[in-house]
């Protein structure tokens, strides 16, 4: 049986792929892909954020041996520089639509909500990938794009870069409505 596996070309390297979509995303290396397993990223480049490169890639994977398949996006944040990190947040197809929605109510507190200095908004996915929104002391209100638990990485945002990520959330949200 022929194996299919879409590899995205990033700065002469491959990108991983997923291995478990169990909430967990992890680096996935050739030795762990069995026969009967196949998987597609559909990708596009990224956008960078400071010294951060965002990606949102739709992701589909299937087991054709008990004919099961996964779909979603893996959101992947990492260092530009030296010695670069990255992490990778997966986001089950069933959440995606609750994570634009998180999106917008975080993206629309301003000082209103409290009377007290500062406020901050979070919104968190099942695969880690965190968004808060926050008052800064002099400079207006940001916020910050965090994938991970252990090595996180994370990006400081504005809010129109809190747009242009959700943007993208729908590009790639409506390539896996075309293949559902």
């Amino acid at each position: 049986m022929q194996q299919k596996g879409t590899l995205v070309d990033v700065d002469n390297d491959l990108t991983p792929l997923v291995e478990n979509l169990r909430r967990v995303v992890a680096a996935l290396d050739f030795r762990h892909l069995e026969q009967d397993r196949s998987a597609v990223v559909y990708g596009k480049p990224g956008f960078e954020i400071g010294d951060v490169e965002v990606r949102v890639d739709a992701v589909e994977l299937k087991d054709t041996a008990s004919a099961t398949r996964a779909i979603g996006l893996v959101i992947a944040l990492r260092e530009t520089g030296e010695n670069p990190r990255e992490n990778r947040s997966f986001v089950d197809y069933d959440e995606i639509d609750r994570l634009l929605k998180g999106l917008t109510a975080i993206g629309r507190v301003n000082e209103s909500v409290t009377k007290l200095a500062g406020f901050e908004a979070r919104y968190r996915t099942v695969g880690d990938l965190e968004i808060v929104v926050f008052r800064q002391s002099r400079s207006g209100i940001a916020a910050s794009l965090t994938s991970g638990i252990c090595e996180r990485v994370s990006a400081l945002l504005t809010l129109d870069d809190l747009d242009r990520l959700k943007a993208h959330i729908v590009e790639a949200k409506t390539r896996l409505d075309e293949i559902k």
